[in-house]
């Protein structure tokens, strides 16, 4: 069993005895279950059609260079977010790989033309010049942690509890490092790389989200936008980030504006449906608002934010059994989400469920445990009880 080789190599790594670890380690890859990375005999099969073609192919063994840049030749969480996703380092190696044999398949004469040019740049130099600032290495770190290890297939994981609460530590000391002298000093990488390359839309995009969303500067945040909009016209991502600063500074109608070009780019964009059904509750328009936050459910089922704010519209309309509906809907999809098991207990407990409400409001602190709004509404649940 997969389970059983990896602890036995987690066993032999406490020892000392990396190679049997290491043996240990692929094993389990090649028994495991969920098929995310290629297994050995794939990667075999690779370099052995490669090494069949000659010069005509030139193969890249990322697995060997990242055993040769790890500890005892083991590649772990020095260069991955978690089993599949490179960090920066990891990207950096796998880039640096890239370009190696790439150079070696250009003609002779581009080579000598190249002679007297700079090599390739190192990590430090790549990271100033990409603008991957402290406040990238939160933002990234947060989306993996909430986007991905949060959720299933990484919850039936070994050791799961254990990496929550580290990573929970490390989010948390890289937050805590977020002054705003740090991210004026962000603000300003992203400024100077963006002077060397003015036509990079991402450069742009991220500046954008850095200014709308830490440093607040709206009007700023909008010109950034526009220029992704100009760079990379035939896509939603710069209307929908345009549309989201608009609604934070209060133009509910230019931000609808922008929300609905994003949809007819991307009709299936869950993000737009929901900043749209938000824009329309906020005029008032609850059947408009419904309508989307439906349509963004249908497009990402996972979309809690939409299940949340369609329910509590239902609420509002008195519709409490609609409400709870959508909420256990959302539950399905979302079981981790403390703040719709929250705001179910307490529609359950205004129709009298209480025994019900507990247990959701027990569930969302267990899940949020330094919530003091859940904790209030489950002490006065239990003291109403009483």
């Amino acid at each position: 069993m997969p389970t059983c080789k990896f602890r036995l190599g987690g066993c032999y790594w406490a020892m000392g005895e990396y190679d049997k670890a290491g043996e240990r380690y692929i094993k389990a890859l090649d028994l495991d279950t969920l098929r995310f990375r290629a297994d050995s005999r794939i990667n075999e099969i690779i370099r052995s059609v490669a090494g069949k073609r000659g010069e005509e192919v030139y193969l890249v063994d990322a697995v060997k260079v990242f055993e040769q840049n790890s500890p005892q030749g083991i590649a772990g969480e020095e260069l991955f977010y978690e089993h599949v996703h490179f960090n920066f380092k990891g990207t950096y190696i796998l880039a640096k790989a890239v370009y190696e044999q790439v150079e070696k398949a250009l003609p002779e004469w581009i080579r000598r033309a190249r002679a007297d040019e700079r090599g390739f740049p190192a990590e430090l130099e790549c990271a100033r010049q990409l603008a991957f600032t402290d406040w990238d290495r939160y933002r990234i770190a947060d989306e993996v942690f909430n986007g991905f290890i949060k959720k299933p297939p990484f919850t039936n994981q070994l050791y799961y509890k254990e990496r929550v609460g580290q990573m929970t530590r490390d989010l948390g000391a890289l937050k805590a490092n977020l002054t705003r002298e740090l991210l004026e000093k962000s603000a300003d990488q992203y400024r100077e790389a963006i002077e060397k390359r003015p036509d990079d839309w991402i450069l742009h995009y991220k500046y954008g989200k850095l200014l709308a969303e830490d440093l607040k500067e709206y009007q700023a945040a909008a010109e950034e936008y526009r220029l992704v909009q100009d760079l990379l016209p035939h896509s939603w991502i710069g209307y929908n980030a345009l549309g989201s600063v608009l609604y934070a500074e209060g133009d509910i109608n230019g931000a609808i504006q922008q929300f609905e070009k994003a949809i007819r780019m991307q009709p299936t964009c869950s993000y737009a449906h929901y900043d749209l059904g938000r824009s329309y509750r906020r005029k008032g328009n609850t059947d408009e608002a419904i309508e989307h936050y439906s349509e963004a459910v249908r497009c990402e089922r996972d979309c809690m934010p939409a299940y949340n704010n369609w329910a509590e519209i239902m609420v509002q309309e008195g519709k409490v059994d609609e409400a709870i509906e959508i909420f256990r809907r959302g539950l399905v999809f979302c079981p981790d989400s403390a703040i719709l098991h929250c705001n179910l207990g307490s529609v359950l407990s205004r129709k009298g469920q209480t025994d019900e409400a507990i247990k959701e409001l027990e569930t969302a602190l267990q899940l949020d445990p330094n919530s003091a709004p859940v904790r209030k509404a489950l002490e006065s649940l239990l003291k109403r009880g009483q």
